[in-house]
C-alpha cells in the first residue's frame, strides 16, 4: 500500500516553481568565466561527475545500478553502440519503474517480496530504450557559459548533456553549477570541493589549482579520448613546494583506480614523506644509469618508456639538463619524443624555467635560472594548469623541511623565498596560465570561424630604432597595469634597418628601447616588412590587441595629407582597439621607421 502511494505522489508530482518567462533582452550578469567554452569548463571546474550512461538495451536493473551509484546528477542519458545520445530517462520515472516491480513482486509472493529470479526476470524485460524520452534540448562543448546559462533559463531544466562535435555525451552542465560561478564572483570567493580524496592524511593542506577545484580522472580521461593524438599537461608553480609532484602523484592513483595504464617515468620525491608514499603502488619505468666523471647518474630512460607504451606517463624536473651523453640534451626534448611516439604526458614545471621569463624572475629575485624551457614547447600543451598556496603556506612548509634539508632553510627564507618574491611569481605564474588560455580561446574561435571575445585586454605599444621611446613604454606599461594584463612592445624592420644596412647610432637607440622595455615588463614583439602601418595593423588584427599606445610628434595638416598617418589608419581600420596617443619632444620622434608617427606609411 505504501509502495502504491509513493507512485503515486511521483506521477503526480508538480514541477518546481520556476521564474516567470522574460523577454528575450534579459540582462543576465557577467560571469568572470562566462566565456570559458563548455569543454574546458567541465575538464576544470565543474563539480558533477560524468553523467550517467546506459545502453539501449541495458535492461532497468542496470539504469537503477547507474543512477544510485551516481546520484547527482538525477537524469540518466540513453546512447547508441556508437555513443551517441538517443534519449533519457528521468529519475521520476526510473523510480515509478523500480516501484512497479517491488510491488508487483510482493504481491506475487507474500512470504517472500524480493525473490531474486522474480524480480530479475521482470526488470530484464524492461530496456532502456522503452523507458526513454527524447532529449529536447543540448549544447555543443564549443559554446561557451553564458550561452550555456541562457538556453537553461529559457528552457525552465535544471541541466544540459553537453555534446562534442561526434555527438557523444561528455557531460552535463547544471544550473547549480551556474549559481556556484555567481555566488563566487558576488562574495569574491572560492567555494570547497564537492570530492574528498582517498590520499586524505596530506590532501587538506595540499595544493590545488588556483580556482580551487581538484581534477578528476573522468575529467582527464575524457579530455583523452577527445583525440587520439597524445596530450601534454603541465602544471606549473611559483616555487618548489607548491604541491606539482604531490598533484601529479595523486592524479596518477586516480586514473589507474580509472583502468588508466599510466606509469612514471621519472619523479623526484626530495626526501618528503607524502610524496614518497604516493609513490608506492604505481609502476615505474626503469631509470637510465649513465656514467659522467667518475660519477653514475639516472635519467629518464626515454627509449624504455616508449617500448612500454602506456596511455600516460608522469615526468618530473621538466627544466632538467640531462647528463651528456644522453639520447637529448634536455628534458623537456624528451617528453616531445614521448609525445611524438603517441604516449601522453603529464609534467611539472617551476614558472622561472620559462624562457621568456627569465630574465623578469632575474630582476625579481636576483638569482640568475641556468636551466630553462622554451616557450614554443608551452604551445604543445593542451592544459597549462598552476598550482598555488599562498605565500605564508609556503614558507610554513620550508621551516618544517619539507622543502630543502634544514641548513638550507634559513638562506632560502631570506633569499629566493622572501615573502615578496613568492608573491611575485605567483602573480607571474597566474599571468601565464592567463595568457595560455587566452591564445587556446583564440586559436580555437579562429579556427572555427567564430567571432573573437572581448575579453582579455591586450596592450601593444609601437617603438621606433631612432629616439627614446621611454615615455611611451612608461604609458603603456601603465595601461598594462590598469588593465591587469600582459603586453607588448612591438618595432618593425624594414629594408633600410636589416642588419649591415641600419645606422649604428639607430641600432643602439632601439636596443636601449627594447632593453628599457624589457625592464619595464614588455614581451618584445620583432616584425618585417617594407611598410610599418601594414605590418602594424596585420599584427594587431592576428594578436586581437585591444589597446595601441603611439607616439605623436608637432605635424602640420599640410604633413599629414601628403604623407599619411598611421593613428588615422588605425582607427579607420583596426577599429576594435582603443588607440592612445603619447605627445613626443622633437628629439625622439625623427626616426624613418614610423612608429612614432612617420610619414609615407
Amino acid at each position: 500500500m505504501v509502495l502504491s502511494l509513493l507512485r503515486q505522489a511521483l506521477r503526480a508530482r508538480k514541477p518546481a516553481l520556476r521564474l516567470t518567462r522574460m523577454a528575450e533582452t534579459t540582462q543576465f550578469p557577467t560571469l568572470s568565466r562566462g566565456v570559458w567554452t563548455l569543454a574546458h569548463y567541465l575538464v576544470e571546474r565543474s563539480p558533477a561527475p560524468m553523467p550517467q550512461i546506459v545502453g539501449l538495451k541495458d535492461n532497468v536493473l542496470e539504469a537503477a545500478r547507474v543512477a544510485v551509484t551516481f546520484p547527482i546528477p538525477r537524469t540518466i542519458y540513453v546512447v547508441n553502440e556508437a555513443g551517441e545520445l538517443q534519449g533519457m530517462i528521468p529519475a521520476d520515472r526510473l523510480a515509478a519503474t523500480v516501484f512497479d516491480l517491488i510491488d508487483s513482486s510482493h504481491s506475487a509472493t507474500s512470504r517472500s517480496p524480493f525473490t531474486k529470479h522474480t524480480v530479475v526476470k521482470q526488470a530484464s524485460a524492461i530496456t532502456a530504450e522503452s523507458l526513454m524520452s527524447p532529449v529536447t534540448v543540448t549544447i555543443s562543448d564549443d559554446k561557451n557559459l553564458s550561452e550555456a546559462m541562457r538556453i537553461l533559463y529559457f528552457s525552465q531544466l535544471d541541466q544540459l548533456p553537453v555534446l562534442n562535435e561526434k555527438k557523444e555525451i561528455i557531460g552535463v552542465i547544471r544550473a547549480l553549477d551556474i549559481m556556484r560561478e555567481w555566488v563566487e564572483d558576488t562574495l569574491e570567493t572560492q567555494l570547497g570541493d564537492e570530492t574528498q580524496s582517498m590520499h586524505t592524511t596530506f590532501t587538506s593542506v595540499a595544493s590545488r589549482p588556483r580556482d580551487g577545484h581538484k581534477f578528476t580522472p573522468e575529467s582527464l580521461l575524457a579530455k583523452i579520448k577527445e583525440t587520439e593524438g597524445a596530450r601534454l599537461r603541465v602544471y606549473i608553480g611559483a616555487a618548489a613546494g607548491v604541491g606539482k609532484t604531490f598533484q601529479m602523484l595523486e592524479e596518477a592513483h586516480e586514473l589507474k583506480r580509472q583502468g588508466v595504464d599510466v606509469v612514471l617515468g621519472f619523479i623526484e620525491p626530495h626526501g618528503r614523506i607524502e610524496t614518497e608514499t604516493l609513490v608506492e603502488g604505481l609502476e615505474q619505468v626503469p631509470r637510465k644509469r649513465m656514467e659522467y666523471q667518475g660519477t653514475t647518474f639516472e635519467e629518464l630512460d626515454v627509449d624504455a618508456v616508449i617500448a612500454r607504451r602506456p596511455s600516460m606517463v608522469v615526468i618530473d624536473e621538466l627544466a632538467h639538463t640531462n647528463v651528456p651523453g644522453s639520447k637529448n640534451q634536455k628534458r623537456y626534448q624528451d617528453v616531445l619524443e614521448i609525445l611524438e611516439a603517441g604516449i601522453s604526458v603529464i609534467t611539472a614545471v617551476n614558472i622561472q624555467h620559462i624562457e621568456s621569463l627569465n630574465d623578469a624572475v632575474t630582476r625579481i629575485t636576483g638569482v640568475q635560472v641556468r636551466e630553462t624551457v622554451p616557450d614554443a614547447f608551452f604551445q604543445r600543451a593542451n592544459e597549462v594548469v598552476d598550482i598555488d598556496v599562498s605565500v605564508d603556506t609556503l614558507r610554513t612548509r620550508l621551516r618544517q623541511g619539507k622543502i630543502y634539508p634544514i641548513e638550507k632553510i634559513q638562506q632560502a627564507l631570506n633569499n629566493f623565498f622572501r615573502k615578496g618574491n613568492l608573491s611575485a611569481l605567483r602573480e607571474l605564474a597566474l599571468r601565464r596560465v592567463a595568457l595560455d588560455q587566452a591564445n587556446k580561446a583564440h586559436d580555437y574561435r579562429q579556427r572555427e570561424g567564430l567571432e573573437q571575445a572581448a575579453i582579455p585586454e591586450k596592450v601593444m605599444v609601437a617603438i621606433a630604432s631612432r629616439g627614446s621611446a621611454k615615455r611611451i613604454l612608461r604609458a603603456g606599461a601603465r595601461v598594462a597595469g590598469r588593465l591587469a594584463t600582459d603586453w607588448v612592445a612591438v618595432y618593425v624592420e624594414t629594408p633600410k634597418e636589416q642588419p649591415g644596412r641600419i645606422d649604428p647610432h639607430d641600432y643602439a637607440a632601439l636596443q636601449e628601447n627594447i632593453r628599457f622595455a624589457k625592464e619595464l615588463g614588455a614581451r618584445i614583439v620583432k616584425l618585417k616588412g617594407a611598410r610599418v602601418a601594414d605590418a602594424l595593423i596585420d599584427y594587431a588584427r592576428k594578436e586581437g590587441i585591444t589597446h595601441v599606445v603611439f607616439g605623436q610628434s608637432a605635424r602640420s595638416r599640410w604633413d599629414v595629407m601628403l604623407h599619411g598617418s598611421i593613428i588615422n589608419r588605425f582607427l579607420r581600420e583596426v577599429r576594435d582597439a582603443s588607440v592612445h596617443v603619447v605627445p613626443l619632444e622633437p628629439k625622439a620622434i625623427t626616426s624613418h621607421n614610423g612608429h612614432a608617427e612617420s610619414p609615407r606609411r
